[in-house]
């Protein structure tokens, strides 16, 4: 015992604490000692020396091989106008300067006028084609150039051609609005948004870019007394001592109009600034709005900064570039009744500001039959300008004629705008005009919102008979193991399931028994396949079952083959 004793003393910490033990293993070459040594005679290095940069490998490898693909393209591009070297100019069509439409309109537009080419010039390649287009579209859009003379330097580059045939491919040509001859011009081109969407042709080089730029234009509306221009600075909510803001920080600070409601500085509240309670929330929201509605800017900043903190600064700036929108737009979601609305529209006409959001809220929920009229008066005024500009001595007939065909085209044509079929509400929207409560509903109104109480919904007949598991055919009562009767809808269906072939179409809730009533059916062809012993024909039936959704399959294969174990089924 005392031997023991002494060989687990041994291992105590106090006899081992103060003992340098060397490891039992082969050191390394210069391995470090742990002792001080003397840095003289050796190579010292400041800090920083060994240190280099890089770039990502994977950014580098893209940026290589969209470099590759260009000069290949070049090269081929090179190859083909030597190739082709005393050609004409429909020849050389692949160039980066060719014509792109950049609608929808005008790219119908550009395919009518590609298969309106190939009428004169035969089965050619896409690409001599898009070139003759190219040129066709220099003649037409060129405005020194009057209705005779383009048709005569249309017939040049194509056939001769009637006067007919000019003009339904002048008609076309007036369509293609986008197109421009010089760079300048196509430097500036830009999507209408009211026509349609960007359109780009499917490219290797296109696809190989992840990063698109969108131009906007200005809309030149003669009929409104407000610019466009004023419009888009209000609505963006730009202060005059930021109208040197990069237009990138613009679009990040751009909040919509149409997504402001009542409770939109809330949820900002609750998103932005980490605020949990929604009773905090409503407080600071209101304190914010408040402060907002001050005249003084800076003094608006000052006090956001002290509200919401200093981490807050992105935020606050968003509010400030947007503080007319956000402002108006909530109190107008705010107001109790037309008459207090009536009343912010008041005061929104009271400032440029204001006014410019107003016009903008109004055009935005505009329907469709008043867009579809000013797009139509848009283009009847495009028309009226081409006339007159073409409208000559020679060329007046033809103009005339363009004009009665453009009409025609007006008359025939439907606008479907997209945008004001867009649910810019999302889960608020409340398309019903009406909503019809049960008998014995409250509706109190408060600050903001609306409550409504509904009573609760009354209990069913309890007079209602239901159908006994022992009342079944007593080959089918294993299939109910374990319950003693169907439930209402069970019973109700229960004749025309288990006992008919009738197809049946059963609408309930979640939980009301939908499954049973499909195992009845079941039911239903398996006495069909019974034999005068009690046993089923297997082989001579299918049963095929569609889970509503595939998280429920493995569930459901289980319940059924539990059911059907008794009749000897496999269920897959």
């Amino acid at each position: 015992m005392a031997e023991e004793h002494a060989r687990w003393k041994q291992y105590e910490y106090s006899a081992n604490s103060n003992l340098v033990l060397t490891a039992e293993r082969r050191s390394r070459d210069h391995e470090p000692s742990g002792e001080a040594e003397s840095l003289a005679n050796r190579k010292l290095h400041r800090m920083g020396d060994r240190v280099h940069r890089s770039k990502p490998q994977a950014l580098v490898e893209k940026r290589d091989k969209i470099e590759k693909k260009r000069k290949e393209r070049s090269e081929k591009d090179l190859a083909r106008k030597k190739a082709k070297a005393g050609g004409t100019v429909l020849a050389a069509v692949s160039e980066p300067g060719s014509y792109r439409p950049k609608t929808e309109t005008t790219r119908l537009a550009y395919e009518q006028m590609l298969h309106f080419l190939s009428s004169f010039l035969g089965e050619q390649p896409a690409d001599i084609l898009r070139g003759a287009a190219d040129e066709v579209l220099a003649v037409l859009k060129d405005d020194s150039l009057q209705g005779p003379n383009k048709k005569k330097a249309c017939e040049s580059l194509l056939n001769s051609m009637t006067d007919e045939r000019f003009s339904e491919l002048f008609q076309i040509g007036s369509r293609i609005t986008d197109f421009y001859l010089d760079d300048e011009g196509a430097a500036g081109e830009a999507m209408d948004e009211n026509l349609g969407v960007s359109v780009v042709f499917d490219e290797d080089e296109e696809e190989e870019d992840d990063d698109v730029d969108e131009l906007r234009d200005e809309d030149d509306d003669e009929d409104d007394g407000i610019g466009d221009e004023e419009i888009k600075k209000t609505v963006i909510g730009l202060r005059d001592d930021d109208d040197d803001m990069p237009e990138e920080n613009q679009k990040d600070d751009y909040i919509d109009p149409l997504s402001l409601d009542a409770y939109w500085l809330q949820r900002q509240m609750k998103e932005k600034c980490g605020i949990d309670d929604d009773n905090d929330a409503v407080k600071m929201a209101k304190e914010v709005l408040s402060i907002m509605q001050e005249a003084d800017e800076r003094e608006i900043e000052n006090r956001l900064v002290i509200l919401l903190d200093y981490d807050k600064f992105d935020f606050i700036k968003m509010l400030l570039a947007n503080r007319h929108t956000v402002v108006f737009c909530t109190l107008l979601g705010q107001a109790q009744d037309e008459a207090e609305k009536e009343a912010i529209r008041e005061k929104m006409q009271a400032s440029a500001e204001g006014k410019a959001l107003l016009h903008a809220l109004n055009f935005a929920h505009k329907t469709e039959g008043e867009r579809k009229r000013e797009m139509e008066m848009r283009l009847r005024k495009e028309i009226r300008g081409l006339r007159e500009r073409e409208a000559d001595q020679n060329g007046e007939m033809v103009t005339e004629r363009i004009m009665s065909e453009g009409d025609s085209m007006l008359q025939s044509r439907n606008i479907l705008d997209l945008e004001s079929l867009a649910f810019t509400q999302g889960g608020h929207l409340m398309a019903n005009k009406r909503c019809e409560l049960p008998p014995g509903s409250q509706r109190i109104s408060h600050k903001g919102y609306e409550e409504v109480l509904v009573p609760a919904v009354r209990n069913m007949d309890e007079d209602a008979v239901l159908k006994k598991i022992a009342e079944l055919p007593a080959w089918a009562q294993p299939a109910f193991a374990g319950v003693d009767s169907l439930n209402r809808i069970q019973s109700k269906v229960c004749e025309t399931a288990l006992y008919s072939p009738e197809n049946m179409l059963v609408c309930a809730p979640t939980g009301a028994g939908k499954t049973n009533v499909a195992l009845l059916t079941m039911l239903h062809e398996i006495g069909l396949h019974l034999n005068t012993d009690g046993t089923f024909k297997l082989d001579e039936f299918k049963i095929v079952y569609l889970a509503p959704m595939k998280a429920l399959v493995a569930e459901i294969v289980l319940n059924f083959q539990n059911r059907l174990e008794a009749f000897g089924i496999k269920v897959k």
